[in-house]
């Protein structure tokens, strides 16, 4: 089945683009931004409701001007939650049929689903005018960030990433530290997750053969966009995605923007700021796999630095980002563990150790350390320690994306003005641990990387027959 919604279902698409003036595909942010009244309710439908998309409509369902009304996951089985807990709900196990038999019945969605559905989901909810929140990472390919910024510039829908801690107290103060330049112009910053967790799967081997389906799974639809292959019990499904190329982003589409965005937003990045280079470093292990097991797996563990322009934060001088993923009990090479400078600023502002999961931002004239989580602590160059500065207490990253989706305001990372943008410089970062060694020179202008065409490849994913997406460019 064609997945693409048509282009009679466009709400406004051209008028909008047009009123907004836009002269590239990055200029500008929607001249309409489409809210409700204050005082109405919210429509909201749930795409994909176990695992994550559980913890997400948990979130939603709390907001008092928000019915969930509608949900739909590929596996029926893990619908069982969020039927018991709204008996009402109208349930299905395909999002097409969803959006097409909603109507104008929703406002709003969230997309919930393994990374490689994102956008084909996002963009036709886009279509049909609804408010789209998207878990991240936003995409995996390049192509599919620009229609995504297409589309929400076009249509003039409320859009948000789910990167829940902006709307945390330690993000929201350092943001407003960032903005204040109290530790000076901006020099480096390191983003560390050196942790065991669930997205710490095994190295595995590439899986032979296949498993029964389960009769809740439609396997055909949670593949989706990408390759046909084979069920197997415990491989993919439920959870195991994410180390996958085909469906996942690595570590670092997981955790990327969680560790970014703080930084992004307080140096008041542009919607078209970019990389000029980026390199990369992958786990030795995954470098003595054959070519098949590469293609398939990422790496475990990496590290990553980006070169970047000078900006006004940076007092125009360029400035870098570097992200550091190793297991310490699996003792991985130094450069995948924070620095020394590092861990010498963490030991001068009192820390027994430096955060597993976290950054370090270096200016001219001090040091901040925001751990996951935590309020950030700031080191001056004179050793003198400042306490956050006071912000006001926001009403959860849930909640702000439905008081935007009322109000018609944007969201903090929402796809226009900041998270295409920064979702780019974290797909360049995956693609550079993935022909490690080579300095990527991204042009910015053509989008792509002008000496690798190994890396374009990883940046323009195509999609399989029978699930195209109108305006998706393929390389």
């Amino acid at each position: 089945m064609d997945t693409e919604i048509k282009r009679r279902d466009f709400i406004g698409i051209g008028a909008a683009f047009a009123a907004a003036g836009c002269r590239s595909w990055r200029d500008g942010a929607p001249a309409i931004v489409r809210g409700r009244n204050l005082n109405s309710r919210l429509a909201h439908a749930c795409i994909g409701t176990g695992g994550k998309g559980e913890g997400d409509w948990k979130n939603f369902i709390t907001h008092p001007k928000t019915d969930i009304v509608a949900a739909c996951d590929v596996d029926t089985a893990r619908m069982a939650s969020i039927r018991e807990a709204l008996p009402g709900i109208r349930i299905y196990q395909d999002w097409r049929e969803l959006l097409e038999k909603e109507g104008d019945r929703i406002d709003s969605v969230n997309v919930s689903t393994p990374d490689h559905m994102h956008t084909i989901i996002a963009v036709n909810a886009m279509r049909r005018g609804k408010h789209v929140y998207c878990q991240k990472p936003l995409c995996r390919g390049l192509n599919e960030s620009r229609l995504l910024h297409e589309v929400a510039v076009r249509s003039g829908v409320v859009t948000e990433i789910g990167a829940q801690v902006t709307g945390d107290s330690g993000d929201r103060s350092a943001v407003a530290w960032l903005k204040s330049g109290v530790i000076g112009d901006i020099e480096a910053v390191y983003m560390f997750l050196n942790v065991k967790g669930t997205f710490r799967l095994p190295r595995c081997e590439v899986p032979t053969g296949g498993d029964a389906v389960p009769a809740t799974l439609d396997w055909d639809r949670w593949l989706g966009t990408a390759p046909v292959r084979n069920y197997k019990k415990g491989i993919y499904h439920p959870g195991h995605w994410r180390k996958w190329r085909d469906f996942g982003s690595s570590t670092m589409g997981d955790n990327g923007f969680h560790l970014m965005s703080a930084t992004w937003l307080g140096m008041e990045l542009a919607a078209d700021f970019a990389p000029i280079s980026v390199t990369g470093e992958a786990d030795p292990l995954w470098m003595g796999f054959g070519d098949e097991r590469r293609r398939q797996i990422w790496p475990v563990g990496n590290h990553v630095t980006w070169r970047f322009p000078g900006v006004r934060a940076s007092g125009w001088k360029p400035f870098t980002m570097e992200w550091f993923d190793g297991i310490p009990e699996e003792q991985p090479p130094a450069s995948f563990l924070p620095p020394a400078a590092v861990v010498a600023v963490a030991q001068k502002m009192r820390m027994k150790s430096t955060p597993v999961i976290g950054k370090m931002i270096k200016g001219s004239a001090g040091w901040m350390m925001l751990s996951h989580g935590s309020m950030p602590v700031v080191l001056m160059n004179d050793g003198s320690r400042m306490k956050a500065p006071k912000v006001p207490r926001g009403k959860g990253h849930y909640h702000d994306f439905l008081n935007h989706c009322l109000d018609g305001t944007p969201g903090a990372l929402d796809f226009v003005r900041r998270g295409t943008a920064m979702q780019d410089a974290l797909l360049l970062g995956n693609a550079a641990q993935v022909v490690p060694g080579v300095e990527l020179r991204w042009d910015a202008k053509r989008r792509v990387v002008s000496n690798s065409e190994e890396a374009t490849r990883v940046l323009y994913p195509s999609y399989r027959e029978g699930w195209k997406l109108e305006g998706l460019e393929e390389t």
